[in-house]
This record gives C-alpha cells, sequence and structure tokens, in this order.
C-alpha cells in the first residue's frame, strides 16, 4: 500500500483510504456542474478501476503485476449527485495464476449503492515491478475535468460519434502508458454522445463494460473513439464504441446500455 497515487488519480480527485481485510478503500469528490461538464459515472470509472486494480495487487506478491482486461460497471441504486463524495470498497472475488476477478461497490454519504463495477486482470508473472514514474503533477494541484486533455473533441458524422484525444503525461499510469480508469472516461463520454444523438435528450446508463486492448501510450499522440448506435429503442438504447490510434491499431472496445430519454407507458 506503499505505491503513490498516480498523476492520473490525482487529477480526478482520487484519494486512497485504507486497506480493510477484503481489499482497498479509496474515494473520490464529485466537482460541482461548475467545474466541469464530465459525466460522474465516467469519473467514477477511474476510482472503480484503481480500487479493484490495487485489491487484487495486494494480495499479490510484489514482484508481479497485472494488467486490466475488461471492466464493467452498472449503475446501482440512484444516480450519484455531483458535489458528493463517493466512496468505493474493494473485494477479491477469486484469483488464480493466471488472472484475478475483483469488485469495486461505490457508495454515496446515504449508504445509497451508486454503482457496482467488477473486473479482470491478467497476471504477469516475472515482469518488472512498475516503475512508478513521477509524472509532472503536483500533489496539490486542483482535481481537472476530463475536458483538460488536449486536443479532446467531438464531432458528428454519418451514423457515428468520433472523440479524439491527444492524452498526455497527466493521464498515465506508474507504467506511463493511460490509466484504465481514463479510458472508462473516455468512452463514458462517446457512448452517452451517441445515445444523446439517438434520442434527443440526455440518456441515463444504466451499464457499461470496457475491453481493454492494448496499451495507450500518453505522449501526445491522437487517438479516436468511434461511437455508434447498436440500437435506439422505446425502453433502452445500446451503443458500441471502437478506440483506436493513428497507426488504426484496435486499442479498446466499449459498450453501454441506456435508459431511452422518452420514457413510455407500459400500455401504449
Amino acid at each position: 500500500m506503499t505505491e503513490p497515487l498516480t498523476a492520473a488519480e490525482r487529477l480526478f480527485g482520487v484519494t486512497l483510504l485504507g486497506c480493510t481485510p477484503t481489499g482497498v478503500q479509496a474515494a473520490c469528490h464529485l466537482p460541482t456542474r461548475a467545474h466541469g461538464s464530465s459525466h460522474v459515472i465516467g469519473r467514477l470509472g477511474l476510482l472503480a478501476d484503481m480500487t479493484a486494480g490495487r485489491t487484487v495487487r495486494a494480495f499479490l506478491p510484489p514482484e508481479l503485476v497485472i494488467r486490466t482486461a475488461n471492466l464493467r460497471v452498472d449503475v446501482g441504486d440512484r444516480p450519484p449527485r455531483s458535489g458528493e463524495t463517493i466512496r468505493a470498497t474493494g473485494a477479491l472475488l477469486a484469483s488464480s495464476a493466471a488472472h484475478a476477478l475483483s469488485e469495486a461497490v461505490l457508495t454515496a454519504p446515504d449508504g445509497a449503492v451508486v454503482a457496482r463495477c467488477t473486473a479482470r486482470f491478467i497476471i504477469v508473472a516475472g515482469a518488472e515491478p512498475a516503475r512508478q514514474r513521477r509524472l509532472g503533477l503536483q500533489p496539490d494541484a486542483a482535481p481537472a475535468p476530463l475536458e483538460s486533455m488536449p486536443g479532446l473533441s467531438e464531432r458528428v458524422e454519418p451514423g457515428c460519434v468520433v472523440l479524439t484525444a491527444r492524452p498526455d503525461a497527466r493521464f498515465g499510469n506508474h507504467d506511463g502508458m493511460m490509466h484504465g480508469g481514463v479510458q472508462v472516461a473516455l468512452a463514458d463520454a462517446a457512448l452517452h454522445a451517441a445515445a444523446r444523438e439517438a434520442g434527443g435528450g440526455e440518456p441515463a446508463l444504466i451499464d457499461m463494460t470496457v475491453r481493454y486492448m492494448r496499451p495507450i501510450p500518453v505522449d501526445g499522440s491522437t487517438i479516436e473513439l468511434q461511437a455508434t448506435v447498436e440500437r435506439a429503442g422505446r425502453l433502452v438504447t445500446v451503443t458500441r464504441a471502437r478506440g483506436s490510434d493513428e497507426q488504426g491499431r484496435l486499442l479498446m472496445t466499449a459498450e453501454a446500455t441506456f435508459s431511452s430519454a422518452r420514457r413510455v407507458r407500459m400500455d401504449e
């Protein structure tokens, strides 16, 4: 538990609280609407990824490292609210020599479960320990929204919404690659935009799954997420996204389910 917070974790306002017998506890204070328009679920993706990942590492020998294979977020009793401090509690669900499964339960100050996250990690045997690089963010730096990522832009094209960005070192992990939780935030933004275009209103997320295909450098290179609508129904809208680099290599995929913006009566 001596591993310091990454630049991205501090940038998103995440704090590490300590350990329980089952795993790690962490927290994140959500910004008010005046401090950025990032979707709160996307911001909490970093809190969930960090808690689930550090929970696995807490049970592993120090010479082993993990790589995130996929992460799923299910919205709970109610959506999180801007300005709340959300607490995440991790637990190791299953582990073998090759992979591990853990969860992070995110709760609001009133005890409501705002989200449940499960994550699958690949255990890399004999790998060098994480480098724990210092990436230029001062400990007292003010948390910033996703919109502070260089080159972040969104455009609507026929049949899809395209999100582009040029992530820098502030959004990295200890290995100098993009933090898995930041990828959740980017996917959330792209998937929300596609659902919004389909429904003409602000969709409410039900669940989201992100799959990590290869590490993403945070060296200012351009990445692109293309989000499309799989289905736009009266009750639910399903969107999918694919992220690629400048060479066209697949970096990540994501999918999400939203409750449709236009609510209907069941007898319609």
